[in-house]
């Protein structure tokens, strides 16, 4: 079945998997964007990486005896350091693209966040197509950044384009350390290890508060509204 599907994908159009993408993205940001009515956005990011940690964890499986027997888990610093630097890229890349968000427009966010692969492909692009794609890409990107501040009033759109500045230079690192990863047997199953460390490091910081944002909501989650209004 894996390879099957492998084998479609490798047949499938690069700008159609693209445009999938893109829309699978901007999809879900807007449905992100619905939900920090109810929660806040640093909040909702703890539970949407615990659920998808979660997830992978009861499909992987990847502390069974039967996974260990398969030398699933690392086992030298240098395995350990790739699983630990992949986590701990994924979760800070969607912590601050969700606060980026809250804090600007969704295609303004997702545009400068493409600051990080253009730095990856600067690093390793070689031909000169690649190059003078990355200075298209690059004035595309400086040019909307620079509109947007211009043009934008909000006070905390500076903290947007930090927050996303920051979350576009992890996905670069998640880039690098992901296809590290993924060179190495049980690359999914590691992948789950590192989803568990990033958000065991990111609930030390969210959890507690998070937890308790559940517990005593904001004035705009409709969820715990009181029947009848009382």
């Amino acid at each position: 079945m894996k390879q099957i599907i492998v084998n479609a994908l490798n047949r499938m159009p690069v700008l159609l998997i693209v445009v999938a993408e893109a829309a699978t993205v901007y999809l879900a940001t807007s449905i992100a964007k619905v939900a920090f009515s109810q929660l806040d956005p640093l909040y909702s990011v703890w539970y949407r990486v615990g659920f998808m940690s979660l997830f992978l964890l009861a499909w992987r499986r990847p502390f069974s005896r039967k996974k260990r027997a398969r030398n699933s888990l690392p086992k030298t610093l240098k395995e350990w350091a790739i699983v630990v630097a992949v986590g701990i890229s994924v979760v800070l890349m969607n912590t601050m693209f969700y606060l980026a968000i809250s804090c600007m427009a969704v295609g303004v966010a997702v545009t400068i966040e493409f600051v990080g692969p253009l730095m990856v492909a600067v690093i390793t692009g070689k031909t000169w197509r690649e190059r003078v794609g990355i200075v298209i890409a690059a004035c595309g990107i400086v040019l909307l950044a620079s509109a947007s501040m211009g043009s934008n009033e909000s006070p905390h759109f500076l903290v947007g384009l930090v927050a996303i500045l920051i979350g576009g230079s992890m996905w670069g690192m998640y880039i690098v350390s992901g296809r590290m990863l993924a060179r190495g047997s049980n690359a999914i199953d590691r992948v789950s290890i590192a989803i568990l460390i990033g958000w065991l490091l990111q609930s030390s910081v969210l959890g507690v508060p998070a937890i308790l944002h559940v517990v005593h909501p904001k004035s705009s989650a409709t969820w715990a509204a009181q029947p009848y209004g009382s």
